[in-house]
């Protein structure tokens, strides 16, 4: 990128000066008439820029010493692009006549921005003086005098036009070749021979041009740079790293102004580089991969591939790896790369490492390593059966529920390995069966179905499959349903218990827990004659009297206390089912709810007690264990 910056200097040019230099005036016929034409500014050379305004000042004279009077009938300028400027026409400020009298003198101003095209090689009359390239402008008057004689003037002012420019140019030869270039390339430790080329790009000498650059820093001070002339300097370096360096110059011009430049070269140092990958294809998949996956006994596809990744050729290569393959030596030019492919067979994992080393011109050594790992896959096959008796969605190993309840039974088949199998089949001692299907590694496949149990039920299923390789692999889970009910002790034993055996048979709870806590609600129970129990117990709700709420209340809590022993084989299986049931019915205020919830608790709470008072379970014969 150019720049220019205009420094003027100080000078001083006095008017006659610059009428000396630069114009010429023409006498008036008989000294009648004079004329005088010049730039407005006498302290500035007449020297300008191409864009430069010119403001020109130009006078007509009837001499003092002229006896007759002037009438001017045509005043013009013409400009140096051709330009006529005229000065005397109706509704001028001179009229259409411009009438002197002896002594007058008047004055008109005309302005110009300089045009390259309108540039020519201007020859001064005066032998002594050099041609400059520069724009001429000639001012004229004509018209007559009171003897009716003719009068004309006309004079030239012809202006110097630079057009400086100066250009530095940087190159590096790093290879030895002998071209010199923006950007070039070497070895660390080559020598860089570096080339500053400075230019007088333009129409006009520079004068006191200083050249200087970041690695030499200050190199010369020309005093005169003539227009189309170059100076060249070189000079060398060891490069060792990547180097971009700036040259720069900067002259004058005739009017001070400096004119600058810079340019840069660089050396890029080559790196050789060397690179080896190596991967494998275990399951004919065409993909090579550093991982892959196979069945033992597979064929494993192992690809070396050796790349130049440098920017320089590599000599006297040598490539092997741990399964004993070995290749070389060759040569490979900077970019390129070779492939080698063998096979195994492949019964365990494998993980394989291959080397490669090589040589630069210098002899400089390069070496890599890289490994890739064949994995055995381990078929494997899994099945699980669980039930759920008493309708809480939870699937166990083992449930409870009672006679003629639906066993909700389900079976998961788990592909525990990491190989695919195929031809999966399962059955179970329902009678159930599915399959053949195929199930993927990690995938999993589900069954559910239902059955009516009267009776404790123990079930197993079974599964089998095949891997790629003909292997059969086989797994087989039970699940048991554990029908309970036909026992369960009366709201009376647990009260009695409570209140003569100090509740030796009640397991979790105690009678004075609170029945609204328990339960989830907010009742008052009826006790005997007129007492009432506004915050009951457990004891209080087993002596609750009447129906509706009440009776609920005491089989609620025999239901409760007949769940939570272990001794009890109780018609519900879980106190979270008998507490929702409870809370719904009570929570709902519907009596015909209320009472179907009571009648069937009585039922369970009245199956057997198959313990004593004491809490101990009794034995056939009706004696205490």
């Amino acid at each position: 990128m150019k720049k220019r910056i205009r420094i003027f200097l100080p000078v001083l040019v006095t008017l006659a000066m610059v009428v000396s230099l630069f114009s010429m005036a023409i006498p008036a016929l008989a000294s009648e008439i004079t004329a005088t034409k010049d730039v407005t500014d006498p302290f500035v050379p007449n020297i300008y820029y191409v864009g430069d305004t010119i403001y020109y000042e130009m006078t007509v004279v009837n001499p003092p010493a002229n006896d007759k009077t002037n009438t001017l009938t045509r005043i013009w300028d013409t400009l140096p692009d051709g330009t006529e400027i005229e000065f005397l026409y109706a509704g001028s400020p001179y009229g259409e006549t411009l009438v002197q009298d002896p002594g007058d003198e008047e004055y008109f101003y005309a302005e110009y921005v300089v045009a390259e095209v309108d540039l020519e090689w201007i020859v001064p009359a005066n032998p002594a003086e050099d041609p400059y390239w520069g724009v001429r402008n000639e001012f004229q008057a004509i018209g007559y005098d009171s003897a009716n004689d003719d009068v004309s003037a006309a004079v030239n002012k012809n202006s110097v036009v630079i057009r400086p420019c100066i250009d530095i140019e940087k190159t590096v030869d790093c290879n030895d070749d002998g071209i010199f270039l923006d950007e070039d390339y070497g070895i660390a430790g080559d020598t860089g021979h570096w080339r500053i080329v400075v230019t007088n790009c333009g129409e006009d000498p520079l004068i006191d041009v200083e050249v200087w650059d970041d690695l030499w820093g200050y190199i010369d001070t020309i005093a005169v740079l003539d227009a189309g002339d170059s100076m060249q300097y070189d000079y060398d370096t060891v490069v060792d790293v990547d180097t971009t360096n700036w040259a720069y110059v900067e002259g004058y011009d005739a009017l001070g102004a400096a004119w600058y430049d810079e340019d840069d070269a660089t050396n890029y140092v080559l790196i050789p580089c060397i690179d080896i990958e190596k991967t494998v294809d275990c399951n004919d998949d065409g993909e090579f991969l550093d991982v892959d996956t196979g069945i033992a006994g597979d064929t494993g596809h192992w690809r070396i591939v050796v790349t130049n990744c440098g920017q320089v050729d590599l000599f006297d290569i040598y490539v092997w790896d741990d399964n004993g393959m070995f290749w070389g030596p060759f040569d490979l030019l900077a970019g390129d790369d070779i492939q080698f492919d063998y096979d195994t067979v492949v019964d365990v994992d494998t993980t394989n490492w291959a080397y490669v080393e090589g040589f630069d011109a210098a002899g400089g050594y390069w070496y890599d390593e890289d490994d890739a790992t064949n994995l055995v896959l381990e078929p494997c096959i899994d099945i699980q059966k669980t039930v759920d008796c008493n309708d809480d969605g939870v699937f166990l190993d083992e449930d409870y529920g009672t006679a003629g309840d639906t066993g909700h039974w389900r079976i998961v088949v788990t592909n525990c390995g990491t190989a695919d199998l195929f031809d999966v089949t399962v059955w179970d001692t329902n009678g159930m069966s599915w399959g053949p299907f195929d199930l993927p590694a990690g995938d999993s496949v589900q069954y559910d179905y239902d059955t009516i149990v009267n009776e404790t039920t123990t079930n197993v299923a079974y599964v089998e499959g095949y891997d790629a390789a003909g292997g059969m692999w086989y797994d087989e889970n039970d699940a048991t349903n554990v029908v309970t009910g036909g026992e369960g002790c009366t709201p009376g034993y647990w009260k009695n218990n409570a209140d003569k055996w100090e509740a030796s048979a009640w397991v979790g709870y105690a009678p004075g827990d609170s029945f609204e806590a328990i339960f989830g609600v907010d009742v008052t129970l009826r006790g005997n004659g007129k007492a009432t129990y506004p915050t009951p117990t457990l004891r209080e709700a087993l002596d609750a009297n009447g129906g509706g709420i009440n009776a609920l209340a005491r089989h609620a809590v025999a239901a409760l206390l007949n769940i939570a022993n272990p001794d009890i084989g109780y018609g519900i299986g879980s106190t979270a089912a008998l507490i929702t049931m409870v809370h719904d019915a009570i929570v709902s205020g519907d009596e015909a709810q209320i009472e179907a919830l009571h009648m069937l608790l009585a039922d369970y709470n009245e199956a057997g007690c198959p313990i004593n008072q004491r809490g101990e379970p009794i034995i056939p014969d009706g004696m205490a264990v």
